[in-house]
C-alpha cells in the first residue's frame, strides 16, 4: 500500500476500526453494505487478512467496551490463525 508521501507498507493482517470512509478502505475492496464493511463474528471481512471492527463494521452498535471487545476477538482469530490452533485469552484453572 502507498502512502500520500510516497511510502509504503506492507502487513498480513489489518484490523480497521475508525470507519469506513477512508481511502485505504476503497482502495482494499472489502464487500460493503452500506457505509459498513461486511464482517464474520471475528471481524473477517471479504478480503484476506482484512479485518473490521467497531464502528467500521457497526454503526448502530457504537460503543467502546463492544469495539475493545470486537477488536479482541479478531486479535485472537489473529493469533490462532498464526499459532495453527484455537487461542483463548484466559487461563484454566487445574
Amino acid at each position: 500500500m502507498s502512502t500520500p508521501d510516497g511510502g509504503s507498507h506492507e502487513a498480513d493482517y489489518l484490523i480497521i476500526a475508525t470507519g469506513s470512509k477512508v481511502q485505504l478502505v476503497d482502495d482494499l475492496g472489502p464487500e460493503m453494505d452500506g457505509d459498513e464493511m461486511k464482517a464474520d463474528r471475528d471481524g473477517r471481512t471479504s478480503v484476506d487478512g482484512l479485518y473490521a471492527v467497531g464502528w467500521t463494521a457497526r454503526r448502530d452498535k457504537i460503543r467502546a467496551i463492544i469495539s475493545a471487545g470486537e477488536g479482541a476477538e479478531a486479535a485472537l482469530d489473529i493469533l490462532s490463525a498464526e499459532a495453527g490452533k484455537d487461542l483463548h485469552d484466559f487461563d484454566v484453572l487445574e
